[in-house]
């Protein structure tokens, strides 16, 4: 991650050779330069060979309910990871699905139980108990529909990008975990009176009723419902819940998914490009999502699909900045008026080329490593 953040997109690097991080290898606190994107990388590589290693001679495991414990195939998975960031597409497509084996994708049952406690396709999570509840600082009092905030008060638990979802078949069952238009036919929800085109929240009764039932109808067995404060947002999101208040959940953090969606990635700029649509093919159609799926698509179009259906499948997972920067893609973002679901403020663009991409790298770092400009 912090290759990610701190340095430029591996295309942008002059393979590798660019500077990378403090790439710090013992407990000393002295001053020291920085290493090479190239050095980086095949430290972090290095690493995980050497994971891989141990865990394969030890035959060390976890139980299966200890997703907050590392394990073969989280080295697998973060090697697939890094590898795609690299854009080493041979090394990603060899990890991602050792990465993936025995944990199989999830059943559209358990895709809208809430994503608050682990399912078959776990890799990797945050442990969740009462008995280390961190209160207002979880990611379920912020962002889950039915956490604190959304709870009690108008601030809403996030929402999908719009122009994503018009793109999205409506039967898909990932698309019931947000309020689409398509959620409320009877209501014009863009004629400046049914709902609110500053924020996006739904101003009137009727809608508003009608979103109340729908999130009834979705909220999983023993959870409290979402939204009771009464405000609903244009897409909003029933994705992510909590069990507990006042947002208590499991986190996760690797899936078995995100594997399936690199192996479609690496396909594609690896020229495979059968295998790439055969991915997808398993992840939306294959798994059940949506049933009907098939992909023809090839070129610039396929990649879109893969680009789409990436932000469909992780959405909220803390994912899509750092695909976008992988990718050299601008961001854009649409207001209301517009005809999107964004507030004027950050209705933008930001370009694949503005520097907003590479973080700067902290003054409490170069203030005491004199080795760093």
């Amino acid at each position: 991650m912090l290759m990610e953040l701190y340095t430029p997109r591996w295309q942008d690097t002059n393979e590798g050779a660019t500077d990378g991080i403090v790439l710090r290898l013992d407990e000393s606190t002295g001053s020291m330069p920085l290493s090479t994107v190239a050095e980086c990388y095949a430290q972090i590589y290095q690493d995980l060979d050497d994971a891989i290693g141990y865990y394969t001679e030890s035959g060390l495991d976890r139980n299966d309910t200890e997703v907050w414990l590392p394990n073969l195939n989280v080295a697998y998975a973060i090697y697939a990871r890094a590898a795609l960031n690299r854009q080493d597409y041979e090394t990603a497509l060899e990890m991602a699905p050792q990465a993936r084996d025995g944990y199989p994708l999830m059943s559209n049952e358990e895709y809208v139980s809430g994503f608050c406690e682990p399912t078959s396709e776990w890799l990797f999570g945050s442990y969740a108990d009462d008995s280390e509840n961190m209160w207002y600082w979880t990611f379920g009092t912020q962002f889950a529909c039915n956490g604190y905030y959304a709870s009690n008060a108008a601030y809403g638990a996030g929402d999908i990008e719009k122009e994503l979802t018009d793109r999205m078949p409506t039967e898909d069952v990932r698309m019931s975990l947000f309020l689409t238009e398509d959620k409320f036919p009877d209501f014009d929800l863009y004629d400046g009176e049914t709902m609110n085109l500053t924020y996006g929240f739904f101003e009137d009764e009727d809608l508003c009723s009608q979103a109340q039932e729908y999130c009834a109808s979705m909220t999983p067995a023993g959870l409290d419902e979402p939204y009771q404060s009464g405000i609903y947002y244009l897409n909003g999101q029933l994705k992510f819940w909590v069990f507990g208040s006042p947002g208590l959940s499991y986190l996760c953090h690797i899936r078995s998914s995100e594997m399936v969606l690199i192996e479609a990635e690496a396909n594609y700029f690896l020229g495979n490009e059968a295998e790439a649509r055969a991915a997808l093919v398993e992840l939306n159609a294959t798994s059940g999502r949506n049933s009907s799926y098939t992909c023809d698509k090839s070129g610039e179009d396929l990649f879109q699909e893969i680009v789409d259906y990436r932000e469909l499948e992780l959405w909220g997972e803390g994912f899509n900045w750092y695909d976008i920067k992988r990718w050299n893609r601008d961001i854009t973002r649409k207001s209301f008026s517009e005809g999107g679901n964004c507030h004027d403020a950050t209705a933008t663009t930001i370009t694949a080329s503005s520097s907003d991409w590479t973080w700067d790298i902290p003054e409490t770092e170069t203030d005491y490593n004199t080795d760093i400009d």
